[in-house]
């Protein structure tokens, strides 16, 4: 099971790659709408999270957590991540 860090970093880098960024750029407490993304890419974070933590992920836990910070914290509380 990855803990919060892992999973943190793990999107962040995922967010960067998207966004053609240095993964230390990603503030995992900001908003991912200001960084641009849209809706598709929320189902690719989705995606990267579902293979990260090896269990079915919706696009919306994106949309009810707007930030990095808030899907982890989400995860951990459905006891997904450590």
């Amino acid at each position: 099971m990855l803990t919060k860090d892992e999973i943190t970093k793990l999107l962040a880098g995922y967010v960067a790659e998207l966004l053609d960024m240095d993964a230390g750029e990603i503030d995992p407490e900001r908003n991912l709408i200001d960084y641009g993304l849209d809706s598709a890419d929320a189902v690719l974070l989705a995606g990267a999270v579902e293979e990260a933590v090896d269990q079915e992920c919706y696009p919306a836990i994106l949309l009810r957590n707007a930030t990095i910070a808030g899907v982890v914290a989400e995860l951990a509380a459905t006891g997904l991540v450590g």
